[in-house]
């Protein structure tokens, strides 16, 4: 899923910056290549959604529907184009003043979509379930800081 490989990028270089431990950049590397390079347009300057699990190769008109175009004739729905780029961390208001939003990036589309009906919306219980492992990492980062420090 591109967002969340995304999202691990950011996590793992923030940590690098944070311990200079380099299995963070190594993890971030891995999730670059392996993830956020399949959201990456042929031109090198655009990313797209990208889920491999949300296919649906029996549903023409749905896939139609959420479709932005194609390599050769470019972006064709510019509905849906305007519509993710409104669905960020800095146009989401819930977002505004939450303390995880750089790492989370706003969250996911498709999990939005499915709980609101709207790539806008907000996954209440996502961004919960968020904040709440990112609080976990941050406790083990400091216990094993501390342990070091002993």
């Amino acid at each position: 899923e591109t967002c969340a490989a995304v999202a691990n990028v950011f996590f793992n270089y923030r940590m690098f910056l944070a311990t200079g431990d380099a299995k963070y950049v190594d993890m971030a590397e891995t999730s670059l290549y392996n993830n956020v390079l399949a959201g990456l347009s042929l031109s090198g300057d655009a990313f797209f959604y990208e889920n491999p699990l949300e296919i649906n190769l029996s549903n023409r008109e749905l896939n139609e529907k959420y479709s932005l175009g194609n390599i050769w004739d470019g972006v064709k729905n510019t509905e849906i184009q305007n519509e993710f780029e409104s669905c960020n961390v800095y146009a989401r208001k819930e977002c505004r003043d939450c303390w995880a939003k750089l790492y989370c990036s706003g969250g996911c589309a498709a999990n939005a979509y499915h709980a609101t009906g709207s790539v806008k919306g907000v996954y209440a219980e996502g961004c919960e379930l968020f904040k709440k492992r990112m609080e976990c990492a941050i406790a083990v980062a400091i216990v094993r800081e501390l342990k070091e420090q002993q």
